[in-house]
């Protein structure tokens, strides 16, 4: 992947959020575990997981749903578990409610 138009939505918003912060891979190493674990992200061998998104999002203040693939089917199973409501009564749409 040598462009970012082959790259996933959410390891282009990464990269940008890390630009934009002035963040590198040494920093983003520290969140995810490794440098080879970087690697794998940023190449698109591996995805992000729950935990390694819950790293970023609370050490760097980065929009969780930023971090997510669009396709829904993609998103994480979270077993027996729904959405929640807004007290609105309509669906939540932020995936915030998954990192707690």
């Amino acid at each position: 992947m040598e462009n970012n138009a082959e790259k996933p939505d959410e390891i282009s918003a990464l990269e940008k959020f890390m630009r934009e912060n002035g963040f590198t891979r040494k920093d983003l190493a520290v969140q995810l575990g490794s440098r080879s674990r970087v690697s794998e992200i940023l190449s698109g061998k591996r995805r992000l997981s729950i935990s390694m998104i819950k790293n970023i999002v609370n050490n760097w203040g980065m929009d969780a749903n930023l971090l997510f693939r669009k396709n829904p089917e993609n998103f994480p199973a979270v077993s027996g578990s729904k959405s929640p409501t807004k007290a609105s009564g309509k669906k939540n749409d932020s995936i915030l409610w998954l990192l707690d």
